[in-house]
């Protein structure tokens, strides 16, 4: 072949790799008018949390009451609860998606924003597992999979240290009091009676499922070395009856939040239970 012809050759090649790479961010561009950005609206305190971790605020249209954190969650329109939320303000918004908690919202508000094209994915939120898969979900569908994966393994190491660190201990019989009246307690399946498990402890009241209203009779013959109770205002008053009530017994005040809601903070509501029921071997 003449040096004439390899040239000309070489000059098509090129326009045609050049045209190919226009066609395709001609396409590429396309797909991103064609697709809009995402709209999300959270139904459930951890899982606006959850959006915030995952970097994807920006598409935070609305949340649920009760999503304090981050404190810039407070800013957001409030669409109920997630018991009883406003479908009408939400259908208002015109979400793309919405987040839910599973066995929450009641099924036939979730259908009805269903029937209106809007999109919902509902998540337990039950073990250390539950969270893992609802931001490696939300990571995948949301474009992020890499920061979901960084959270998920942050998450692995730190529980995987706390139970390496307190495997040759003791297990003391821990009891979660979420309130006060009625008395409600964190029974089996539930996120606090896992950070038990996972904090080297055993949780007195897991022969009862989810959060139990017990008499006080009740609980005094189960017997617990240490009682936990949430961080409220108020608290003062609340010890003090609680150390009349628990004669003897260790009694620790710990966020509700860090223990009730599935998410990644959860490592801190697991890391400080440990550090109280071990005292002072931890």
């Amino acid at each position: 072949m003449k040096q004439k012809e390899i040239t000309g050759a070489f000059k098509k090649g090129v326009l045609i790799y050049s045209f190919l790479l226009l066609l395709l961010f001609f396409l590429l561009s396309f797909h991103a008018l064609a697709s809009p950005a995402p709209k999300i609206i959270s139904l459930a305190p951890d899982l606006t949390e959850m959006v915030y971790a995952l970097n994807l605020e920006d598409h935070l249209v609305a949340v649920s009451e009760y999503s304090d954190f981050p404190p810039q969650a407070k800013k957001l329109p409030i669409v109920g609860s997630f018991i009883s939320p406003n479908i009408e303000k939400i259908l208002f918004l015109h979400p793309s998606t919405v987040l839910a908690r599973e066995g929450a919202t009641p099924a036939e508000l979730l259908q009805t924003l269903q029937k209106n094209k809007i999109e919902v994915l509902s998540f337990p939120a039950q073990t250390e597992k539950d969270i893992y898969a609802t931001l490696f979900t939300l990571g995948k569908k949301f474009n992020k999979a890499e920061k979901a994966r960084s959270l998920i393994k942050n998450m692995k190491e730190n529980l995987a240290h706390i139970q390496k660190h307190t495997s040759d201990f003791q297990k003391p019989r821990v009891l979660i009091q979420i309130e006060e009246v009625p008395l409600m307690v964190a029974g089996k399946n539930t996120l606090p009676h896992r950070a038990i498990e996972l904090s080297g402890g055993l949780n007195i009241t897991s022969s009862y499922q989810g959060y139990p209203k017990l008499q006080r009779e009740v609980l005094l013959k189960l017997n617990p070395d240490i009682i936990i109770i949430p961080e409220t205002s108020g608290q003062e008053e609340k010890v003090k009856r609680m150390k009349a009530l628990w004669k003897g017994k260790r009694i620790y005040i710990i966020s509700g939040d860090l223990l009730t809601r599935a998410t990644p903070r959860f490592i801190e509501g697991v890391t400080a239970l440990s550090k109280k029921i071990h005292e002072p071997s931890f």
